[in-house]
């Protein structure tokens, strides 16, 4: 996982937190696909 924020690649740790705008790269399987997006995504898919 990694996380594009403007300029800056970060790599997440446990206290990192997503901010609008972020964008993520996640590696998944085709099996835990819908668990990570229910786990990043709010309802609206944003």
């Amino acid at each position: 996982v990694c996380i594009f924020r403007g300029e800056e690649t970060l790599i997440p740790r446990g206290d990192t937190v997503l901010r609008p705008g972020d964008q993520v790269i996640a590696l998944t399987t085709p099996e835990l696909e819908d668990t990570l997006r229910a786990a990043v995504l709010d309802g609206q898919g944003r």
